[in-house]
């Protein structure tokens, strides 16, 4: 349940301070006092959307801050537990909002995002306007209406899930038919391309060989001038080649090497240097036995490297990534020849997931029809102590069993008669702005009953009431106040008369300033606060008489 909201600097309100109890509490006050204002602010704490001109002038930021007791709330305290943001028995969501509209979002001090926020919220508060008649004339809503009163959610989401799998699997088909013409295009080209890579027939790494060879051929004249070059310097010049010339030096040291440290080491690297030298002249003549200057064989190459790099520009990659290249194309020609046994498995697909929609739309159909008539009998009777008793209201289901749609077979309208013999017709056709609000009433204390939430707020739910009435939703709220916790804007003194717990808010006015206070009423400030909405601008002993008899009741 909700324990207390705190609030900063939010459109009027400088600083709210509020502590809830169990059971119902009022929140009363003269009209444009902000009696709102709470409610408002603990929707952003629950995640509703918010802007920079909820933030009061004058302020940097408003900041709202909300905690609940999770201790018997066990399915809140796992989800919780699911996102890492679990605190044992308590939950506080913070919500802060600046002057430029940037919102933060927190739960349990840690930031989340404002889905993960509303989610939450969604589990702890339910949030009934006083606007929520003109829903009424959606038929959308009152499907949603029954499926929340027969507990549906599973059976719907069974059916949206086998509707969209469905549906997808049917809009590929369609898109396959649709570009076949275009696949037998493609199909053509495919084939030629791959009829180029099948002449050429490249094989893997053969590119690089072709390269190696390739340039070894071409710089033939060179590699024998450098090798010979480098032969004579080193072996075969008469008296200056450097292994002659190591040699004498190895000669000359050899009778001092022991003698000295120092010449035995550099005897021992110019006897290295002399073998190095060695095996490098084997090297260059085992190259330039290699050295093949054939022109034939050149120009054979250069031809193959030609058709290579002709096919890699055309298909704008690599000579290296030309079969990576053959191998995409083939794959996508196999996948277009294959389109017929594509669209037989994709037909299979959609049978199965059409015929479990069927299954899935029959059993949500079902409980509907069950639910559609406990749910019409429970609105009459509400409405019934409501002050509409002679009026007839039917949950009316059309079921088209051929109809495939996101939500099921049924197509669900709510239907009233308000006057005795008159068929029952849809909401939008009969019902008054007085007789929309007091069905809205009607409906919003059947699906609380259902509910499963721990805090049910009502924001001027008896607009457009009032006498015995309005002293009915007092007692059905109280009534309610009985399983959840119950929290209700109202300007009807009967409503609040019932309530356990009642705030006042005021309007403070100065000058240059306006401010909003919200205050517990004690015994003694109730009675005076029913007084006053019984009473208008004077009042009686006789009214607080009457406002007293009414706290008794």
């Amino acid at each position: 349940m909700l324990v207390s909201l705190s609030v900063s600097h939010f459109t009027i309100a400088d600083q709210l301070n509020i502590d809830f109890r169990s059971g119902m509490t009022a929140i009363t006050g003269e009209t444009g006092a902000g009696k709102s204002i709470a409610l408002d602010a603990l929707g952003l704490a629950l995640g509703a959307r918010s802007d920079s001109n909820v933030v009061r002038h004058g302020s940097d930021k408003a900041d709202i801050r909300a905690v609940f007791d999770l201790s018997k709330l066990p399915a809140v305290r796992q989800w919780l537990a699911t996102q890492d943001l679990d605190s044992d028995d308590e939950c506080i969501t913070r919500r802060v909002i600046t002057k430029e509209g940037r919102s933060r979002a927190y739960i349990n001090g840690q930031p989340v995002n404002l889905q993960s926020l509303k989610a939450l919220g969604a589990q702890l508060v339910d949030i009934h306007s006083q606007h929520a008649h003109h829903q009424l004339l959606d038929r959308e809503y009152h499907q949603h209406l029954l499926d929340a009163f027969a507990n549906n959610g599973s059976k719907v989401d069974a059916v949206n899930k086998h509707y969209k799998a469905w549906r997808q699997t049917q809009s590929r088909i369609e898109q396959i038919h649709s570009q076949n013409h275009e696949n037998d295009t493609r199909r053509e080209y495919l084939q030629f391309q791959l009829q180029e890579f099948e002449e050429l027939a490249l094989q893997d790494g053969e590119y690089q060989q072709l390269e190696s060879r390739h340039q070894l051929i071409a710089n033939a004249e060179k590699l024998q001038q450098a090798c010979q070059q480098s032969l004579m310097v080193c072996r075969d010049a008469d008296d200056s080649a450097v292994i002659d010339q190591l040699q004498r030096s190895l000669q000359g040291l050899q009778p001092l090497a022991d003698q000295s440290p120092t010449i035995k080491e550099a005897h021992q690297l110019i006897s290295s240097a002399m073998i190095q030298v060695e095996e490098a002249c084997y090297s260059l003549r085992d190259q330039l036995d290699n050295i093949n200057s054939d022109q034939a064989e050149l120009a054979q190459l250069e031809s193959r490297l030609g058709a290579i790099h002709d096919l890699a520009r055309k298909h704008r990659c690599e000579p290296e990534t030309l079969l990576d290249t053959q191998t995409r194309l083939t794959d996508e020609l196999d996948q277009l020849v294959n389109t017929d046994v594509h669209l037989e498995q994709l037909a299979r697909d959609a049978h199965t997931h059409l015929t479990s929609y069927h299954a899935a739309a029959a059993k949500l159909g079902d409980q509907r029809a069950k639910s559609a008539k406990k749910l019409g009998k429970q609105i009459k009777a509400q409405l019934t102590l409501l002050g509409m008793g002679n009026c007839v209201f039917e949950v009316a289901l059309n079921s088209k069993t051929e109809h495939v749609s996101l939500n099921g077979y049924e197509q669900v309208e709510f239907k009233v008669a308000t006057n005795p013999g008159q068929p029952a017709q849809g909401l939008h056709k009969i019902a008054s702005g007085g007789e929309l609000s007091r069905i809205s009433l009607a409906i919003q204390v059947i699906t609380a009953q259902t509910s499963t939430i721990p805090t049910l707020v009502f924001d001027e739910v008896d607009v457009g009431i009032g006498g015995a009435t309005a002293e009915v939703v007092g007692r059905l709220l109280r009534q309610l106040a009985g399983d959840a916790q119950i929290v209700c804007v109202t300007h009807q003194p009967q409503v609040a008369s019932q309530a356990h717990q009642h705030y006042y808010v005021a309007k403070q006015q100065t000058a240059a300033n306006t401010t909003t206070q919200m205050i517990s009423l004690d015994k003694d400030d109730k009675v005076k606060e029913i007084a006053r909405m019984l009473g208008g601008i004077e009042i009686t002993q006789r009214t607080l008489e009457h406002a007293e008899e009414m706290l008794l009741h």
